[in-house]
């Protein structure tokens, strides 16, 4: 229920507009923007994204998972903070992290 409130706000912002969505993945890296006929009105990206400093998000969404070691400390993706807090100022982020206690592995 509070993310439906908190969310509403944007419903119909950009109805009309043209968006594209950037993703973490292969595609990102040959992304450039002679490949695309105009510049969409609004961009939005997502995870890895925001290391691609030649794309000005409109609003960036992430999720981050931290893992508990074994001597109780955790370990995140203060990379991917550091570069949020970079370029926050003008774009609008949405993160989520979750803290994983006890995890058996980290992934690779």
């Amino acid at each position: 229920m509070l993310a439906r409130l908190q969310f509403s706000r944007f419903k119909d912002k950009y109805k009309g507009q043209s968006a594209i969505l950037f993703e973490t993945g292969p595609s990102l890296e040959k992304f450039s923007w002679p490949v695309l006929p105009e510049r969409p009105d609004i961009l939005v990206g997502v995870n890895q994204a925001i290391f691609r400093d030649d794309l000005a998000f409109d609003h960036y969404w992430c999720s981050h998972f931290y893992y508990e070691n074994a001597d109780g400390s955790l370990d995140g993706p203060e990379a991917f903070l550091d570069k949020i807090v970079e370029r926050s100022a003008d774009m609008q982020v949405f993160c989520l992290s979750l803290i994983h206690i006890s995890a058996p592995t980290r992934p690779a």
